[in-house]
């Protein structure tokens, strides 16, 4: 019973020192979380996948590999059935689920940080959760204390290295893996174009939803020219001090300080160079990432062409 006390008080206090890192996979997300851990008052999270849950696809509900009938879309369960008084999540019983989904979410990171040896009273707990993306809007509503941190990269470079890691051999290959046809590496190119459209779509919009107190975007290509000056911004939009030695930590982090024999095509560490996608895609492929993505590289400040 104290433990269970303890839990929901720690909930009760984390609200507000409880940050989401959303976007899409192969932004740099994993580099950014080891670069806020420098500061002792950050405590990480990395891809509790709560997000990816809560985000389902409507389509996974008759199978796993089935696509949307309407071209350039996945769309969601939360979407598809929230009129059906019988879905869980339904409109009609939102009051009903809301607040215990928030008291879910709260008692489980609390209970974790408390573990690990954290305080929710003083550490601030960063959630990396760029395969959770697509419930970023209900997130938003159901954790209204909670922070928003939107790192975006140039849809064109993420799908690039997507196909790279799913490649036989490839770091992601135990997971998935594109056989060696064109018309399969279309599908997967299509498929994933239109998945960092959807996630887009939706982290925008819970931008917009959470406002510029709770919510900040950057550029992954911003990051990578000024690092130090990103990671100062995102400290102080947290009410964070800067630590001394901090531009030390960014050096000993850089894409060059990986060992040669883990980096590079077919490794996590694959590269830090924007516009890679150039090389490797076909202007076929190009052409038709694009087309899946160009409002939101446009609207995010990328040239579509």
């Amino acid at each position: 019973m104290r433990r269970r006390s303890t839990v929901a008080r720690d909930a009760a206090v984390l609200g507000p020192r409880l940050v989401w890192m959303l976007g899409s996979p192969r932004t740099g997300s994993t580099w950014l979380l080891n670069l806020l851990t420098f500061h002792p008052q950050v405590r990480t999270l990395d891809e509790p996948l709560i997000g990816a849950h809560l985000g389902l696809a409507a389509t996974a509900t008759v199978g796993a590999s089935a696509r949307s009938p309407v071209a350039g879309r996945v769309p969601r369960a939360l979407d598809v059935f929230a009129e059906h008084d019988d879905y869980f999540f339904s409109t009609r019983y939102r009051d009903a689920w809301r607040e215990p989904l928030r008291q879910l979410i709260m008692s489980r990171f609390a209970a974790q940080l408390r573990a690990t040896g954290g305080d929710p009273r003083r550490n601030v707990l960063v959630v990396k959760e760029p395969h959770g993306s697509e419930a970023a809007d209900l997130l938003v509503d159901v954790l209204p204390a909670s922070r928003f941190l939107v790192v975006v990269r140039d849809g064109r470079d993420v799908v690039d290295s997507l196909l790279d890691a799913v490649q036989p051999g490839a770091w992601a290959a135990s997971l998935a893996q594109v056989g060696g046809s064109d018309a399969d590496r279309q599908r997967f190119l299509e498929d994933v174009s239109t998945l960092w459209a959807e996630r887009t779509a939706v982290v925008l919009r819970a931008v917009e939803l959470a406002g510029e107190r709770r919510a900040l975007l950057l550029r992954y290509e911003d990051l990578l020219k000024d690092t130090e000056g990103g990671v100062r911004r995102i400290l102080e939009w947290l009410g964070l001090g800067v630590p001394d030695g901090i531009g030390e930590h960014i050096k000993r982090l850089a894409f060059d300080q990986v060992d040669p024999a883990h980096r590079g095509k077919g490794h996590f560490h694959r590269a830090a160079m924007p516009g890679g996608w150039r090389d490797n895609l076909s202007k076929g492929e190009q052409q038709l990432v694009a087309r899946v993505m160009e409002p939101f590289l446009s609207q995010l400040g990328y040239d579509a062409t």
